[in-house]
Formats: C-alpha cells, sequence, structure tokens
C-alpha cells in the first residue's frame, strides 16, 4: 500500500495527534487494505491523512469527532471522504453538519443529476464521473457519482464504490503542497 505522507506543518501537531488516535506518528500507521478504509481524514494540519473502516477509527477513545474537527479547523482546513456511506452515518453526519434535508435526500438513493446548490453554509456538488474501473470488462470505465459538500473550513466528499480518484487528489496535494494555498476550494476543484 502507498502511503500518503504529507510535509509536517509549522505547528505543533501534539493536540491534534492525541485526538486523532492518540498516536505521536501517523508515518507507519495502516489500519487495514486501503479497500476497507472507507473513512479518509485530512486535515492540512496533520502531516498524513488518516484511514480508517468507520467514523470512529479516526479518533482516540473518548475523543468526538466536533473536537477533532474544531482543533483541525484552528488555522487549517480539513477533507473527510467517505466511500459507501450507510443510512445511519449519513445521518449522524447530516446531524452534525447540518445537511439540507433535500441533500440528505439526494445522497443515499445516488441521484444522478448533476447540480451545484448553494446554502448559507455550504455549496453542495452532485456530478457524474469515470473513475471506477470495472474489473469483470477489461478496462472498462463505469460512471460514478460524487456528492460534495464544501465548507469554507472543510469538505465533506462521498462516494459509493472505491475510486482511485480521491487518493490521486491526496497524491497532488502532497507533491503541491509547499507551492500553492490549499483550502477546500481547491479540493472541490481538484475532486471536479
Amino acid at each position: 500500500m502507498s502511503s500518503e505522507n504529507f510535509a509536517p506543518a509549522s505547528e505543533p501537531l501534539s493536540l491534534l495527534r492525541r485526538l486523532c488516535l492518540g498516536r505521536s506518528s501517523f508515518s507507519n500507521y495502516y489500519p487495514s487494505p486501503v479497500e476497507q478504509c472507507r473513512y479518509c481524514f485530512f486535515s492540512s494540519k496533520l502531516a498524513s491523512t488518516i484511514h480508517g473502516a468507520g467514523l470512529n477509527d479516526l479518533m482516540a477513545p473518548g475523543v468526538s469527532f466536533r473536537a477533532l474537527l474544531e482543533h483541525a479547523q484552528e488555522g487549517g482546513f480539513w477533507w473527510l471522504d467517505v466511500v459507501n456511506p450507510s443510512e445511519e452515518e449519513l445521518i449522524a453526519l447530516s446531524k452534525a453538519f447540518s445537511f439540507h434535508p433535500l441533500n440528505m435526500e439526494d445522497i443515499p438513493v445516488q441521484k444522478t443529476r448533476e447540480r451545484v446548490e448553494l446554502f448559507k453554509q455550504y455549496r453542495f456538488f452532485c456530478f457524474r464521473s469515470l473513475f471506477q474501473m470495472n474489473k469483470v470488462a477489461d478496462e472498462q470505465l463505469n460512471p460514478q457519482s460524487l456528492y460534495l459538500i464544501v465548507f469554507q473550513e472543510g469538505i465533506l466528499s462521498f462516494a459509493f464504490c472505491q475510486s482511485p480518484h480521491a487518493t490521486n487528489v491526496r497524491r497532488k496535494i502532497s507533491q503541491l503542497r509547499d507551492s500553492l494555498t490549499l483550502s477546500s476550494g481547491w479540493i472541490c476543484y481538484a475532486l471536479l
């Protein structure tokens, strides 16, 4: 498995590291194969991306997801990439981030009408792209719906099957981190 390490941020990361699994180093932490990591959490304040099979796998015991996000936002931004979310997980994320009820309906049924919707707190993007390779038919591409909820301080992305696209965007961030100003808008653009 390839690592997605990033250059260390300028601030000390001890509090954020304690919030995320209580580890002092992320460079050697890979909880499971990429195929089983349905959650990827990137923060501009972390040296690497955190992977987990579920939302709770991203945090140390007793630490809330809200605490993780609040610390990640202090002088930075975050990206939570979710693959194949369950209805319960979507409901929990919807409550935590106050999605509009119509967006909450569109994501689990995988509505395919491409659009951009503007809300006071966030932007909602729904689009289809040819990311997922069909392994049964030789190198054939199938369309995949992606859903992005873009806040000023972070971005949530949802897909319903594994794709190399999000990993490629994280790799691009790693390559360009020192030469560009990263933001949730930049990640949105890279995903589009």
